[in-house]
């Protein structure tokens, strides 16, 4: 078993849903054209899953062409310590590691990346309310349904059921 398959056991208790050889530490042990022509066949692999994962990576494409730029975003990712966050705090963190990686304008990793400040604008002006529907079908990272649901957690005072009182 690989150590992420036994980091799967161990935290979940259940094995990876992700096929040996296309896993997090496969990619991190690879750069240049090597990186990139495993990571093209890691996302069509995994588009093709009969499960949620298939489902997750449906029409996933890379659009960083550059190894270089691929190598950075994996490493920075690859840094953090993703299963002792909080929700909030990782949306935050892949955001901010997107941004970074978006100012420099020949990777392409930040084309269609909505700055905060407008998300949170855009959330305040719709106001969203608990028991409406959000959508956001342009969803990349998740910040407007983040920012959605930081907004609506306010209007609760009843942490369980997120539904006001009185």
């Amino acid at each position: 078993m690989s150590e992420d398959g036994q980091r799967n056991v161990e935290i979940f208790g259940e094995e990876s849903a992700i096929p040996d050889g296309y896993r997090w530490n496969d990619l991190t042990e690879l750069d240049g054209l090597d990186l990139i022509d495993h990571y093209e066949k890691t996302l069509k692999l995994l588009s093709q899953e009969d499960n949620l994962i298939g489902t997750i990576y449906t029409k996933a494409q890379n659009k960083i062409e550059k190894p270089v730029y691929l190598k950075k975003v994996i490493t920075l990712i690859d840094e953090e310590n993703w299963l002792s966050m909080d929700g909030d705090v990782k949306g935050a963190i892949y955001e901010s590691i997107l941004e970074k990686n978006g100012q420099d304008k020949k990777s392409g990793a930040g084309q269609y990346f909505t700055p905060r400040p407008l998300i949170n604008t855009m959330v305040e002006v719709t106001r969203p309310q608990i028991g409406e529907t959000v959508c956001d079908p342009a969803c990349g990272t998740g910040g407007f349904l983040l920012t959605a649901y930081d907004y609506m957690k306010e209007q609760s005072q009843d942490k369980e059921t997120g539904i006001l009182e009185g």
